[in-house]
């Protein structure tokens, strides 16, 4: 058993595979049984980790992913784009904006501070990307009030 998966040593019969299925459902997961969702999962997760991490990893996304699946970038974002009917970096991308979302609610930093803590060149940069996706400058989100942050789940 790893975080986010385990294995199962002997087959299931399909009522079983339903009932875990069911089971991890209730609690927010997923049943993962092909081998392509199975690597899509895997690159959310390097994605998500990455994301994340106190300091920006110094390795393109392209880089980071090669490294952590040991796979070719070129398959693997063919096969997330397949299954996930959006790119690679399309999903990066939103997954820092959620988590600028997050910084920017907890309110302890700078949006300064939290371009550099999410890997933006600047904070123009940032606002850049924040507002082609929310339609809103981050100090415009901030002063809102009604902040509408999704979960890493949904995006």
């Amino acid at each position: 058993m790893e975080l986010g998966e385990a294995h199962i040593r002997e087959d299931l019969s399909p009522d079983q595979l339903k009932q875990v299925s069911e089971a991890l459902h209730a609690i927010g997961f997923e049943l993962i049984e092909n081998a392509n969702d199975r690597l899509v999962q895997q690159t959310k997760q390097v994605i998500v980790e990455a994301v994340r991490q106190e300091k920006p990893s110094q390795l393109s996304l392209s880089a980071l992913l090669k490294a952590r699946l040991n796979m070719d970038f070129t398959t693997l974002s063919r096969t997330f784009a397949a299954i996930e009917g959006r790119t690679i970096e399309k999903y990066f991308l939103t997954q820092r904006i959620e988590y600028v979302k997050e910084l920017i609610e907890y309110g302890e930093l700078s949006i300064k501070e939290i371009a550099y803590q999410t890997g933006f060149s600047s904070v123009a940069h940032l606002s850049r990307q924040f507002k082609q996706f929310t339609g809103l400058t981050p100090t415009e989100y901030k002063n809102r009030g009604e902040l509408g942050r999704k979960g890493i789940d949904a995006v």
